[in-house]
């Protein structure tokens, strides 16, 4: 059977909804620093640092490099970004400062 692609999208969303509904939400918003990062497959990472339009996750397994993954942040809600390294326990992710969003994302992200 082939899917067309607001199936698709939908199929992702509800795969998306049953990992953040889980157990997993009542931890990631606890503890300060916890996002959960879309990629392949949805894992929790937590950020190391934020500096411009940078921030380094510490994540396992890392998604590859290039890949387009989603950050979903309690305070920041969710960034678009691209893996542009993979660093000593996690990755180094890029995010499009051009979107007024991201901005007023990592800005409230870096004031926590």
């Amino acid at each position: 059977m082939i899917l067309s692609s607001k199936h698709a999208m939908g199929a992702i969303m509800a795969k998306r909804l049953r990992f953040i509904s889980r157990g997993s939400q009542a931890l990631w918003r606890r503890k300060a620093g916890l996002c959960v990062l879309m990629g392949e497959s949805p894992r929790l990472a937590a950020i190391k640092d934020i500096v411009g339009n940078r921030a380094v996750l510490e994540a396992q397994p890392a998604p590859a490099i290039g890949s387009m993954v989603e950050l979903h942040h309690p305070e920041g809600g969710v960034l678009i970004g691209s893996v542009v390294d993979v660093v000593r326990n996690g990755v180094r992710i890029a995010f499009n400062m051009g979107d007024c969003a991201t901005r007023f994302a990592i800005a409230a992200i870096q004031r926590r």
